[in-house]
């Protein structure tokens, strides 16, 4: 059996993230069928898989010409030549669009704006995203049919897809963390400031929130709270991360607002092991990865009220309303002054991530699915 990953569009964050550790755990995976399966992967950057020499995996990478968004309508031309070249029997897209093809197809959603249509998810952003995202999601709808089976990575986007597209042929399959190839290296040192260090490791999205932050530091500032924001943007992110990291200078916010830049994912052990909380004023999310990271790392939760949040981190969060400061600090604050009810939210944890399985599980579930298909 042949089959293709459509992976060319997972460039970071927790879509590349994704991708990564499916690949890694392929080779571990028992197969329970008597069948040989070769992989093949089209990645966003062929030199990232270059260290990987499974006879049964190759990679490639999509000509520029095919990389250019304006080209995005004429990719299915390049996929279908391939199809038949490697003789594909089925696919699987792993970034939210599928192919148009006849062959079936597993399709993995874990991008949230495709199921939320709510006002203040699609006000908040700027024009030149609002007509990005547009766009996908209308590449989104119309390539949908041709989607053998969709896999979700939660119950509540499995509920809003059906709901909005009428959409039976679906499966939940979480996300996973356990012991990550790269989670586990503690030799990076920050050179955090003294308090309590939150930390919102997050590449800018307009979603994310981000701009919250500053009215939150300032009351920390004015009032001399004993906490520290922790955030891993660049400018290049987005035209807004420019005019959110200027804000903080403008603001005089730097001793609140700490920007350590982007983080490898060999970096990031460290980086949970020396934060004492995770905060997260994000306004959507498909899952969140990076919930069960703390949850991985032991760190307590701080939250948006939201039904995507809830739905992972169920009562072992903090809360709070992602667009109001006031809010969101009195959350800090209920954490921090209650050692007792922080212990108890803890504790649930493991039952948590045991609900989810390790990245293996997760790898065999995919293939099981496209076997089945």
């Amino acid at each position: 059996m042949n089959i293709l990953i459509n992976a060319y569009t997972l460039t970071t964050g927790g879509g590349k993230r994704i991708l990564m550790d499916f690949i890694y755990n392929i080779e571990n995976i028992n197969i329970n069928i008597d069948i040989n399966i070769k992989f093949y992967f089209y990645v966003p950057n062929i030199l990232d898989y270059s260290d990987i020499k499974n006879p049964n995996m190759y990679f490639f990478e999509l000509p520029k010409l095919f990389k250019k968004k304006i080209m995005q309508p004429f990719v299915k031309y390049y996929f279908n030549y391939n199809i038949k070249k490697y003789n594909i029997d089925k696919i699987f897209s792993m970034g939210n669009i599928a192919l148009q093809t006849i062959k079936p197809q597993l399709l993995l959603l874990h991008w949230a704006y495709a199921v939320y249509p709510e006002k203040d998810i699609w006000e908040k952003m700027d024009f030149k995203s609002f007509i990005n995202r547009k766009l996908r999601l209308y590449l989104f709808k119309t390539n949908l049919k041709y989607a053998t089976c969709v896999v979700l990575q939660t119950k509540n986007i499995e509920k809003r897809l059906k709901l909005l597209y009428k959409v039976n042929n679906t499966i939940v399959i979480p996300n996973s963390v356990d012991h990550h190839y790269d989670l586990n290296d503690d030799s990076y040192t920050y050179s955090f400031p003294e308090g309590k260090k939150l930390l919102y490791l997050t590449h800018f999205y307009t979603h994310k929130n981000l701009e919250i932050l500053i009215p939150l530091a300032k009351i920390i500032k004015k009032e001399s709270y004993d906490y520290k924001i922790i955030i891993t943007i660049e400018e290049n992110q987005h035209y807004l991360a420019k005019k959110f990291l200027k804000d903080i200078r403008t603001y005089q916010l730097e001793s609140i607002i700490c920007n350590i830049g982007p983080v490898t994912f060999s970096a990031i052990s460290s980086l949970y092991k020396q934060c004492d909380a995770l905060i997260m004023p994000t306004l959507l999310e498909s899952f969140g990865l990076t919930y069960i990271e703390a949850m991985y790392f032991n760190l307590p939760i701080l939250t948006s009220d939201r039904d995507f949040a809830h739905d992972v981190c169920k009562d072992s969060a903090y809360y709070f309303d992602p667009l109001d400061e006031l809010s969101i600090l009195n959350a800090i604050d209920n954490l921090f002054l209650n050692k007792n009810l922080m212990k108890e939210k803890l504790k649930v944890y493991p039952s948590i991530l045991k609900s989810f399985g390790t990245n293996k599980d997760v790898a065999k579930k995919y293939i099981d699915v496209m076997i089945k298909l």
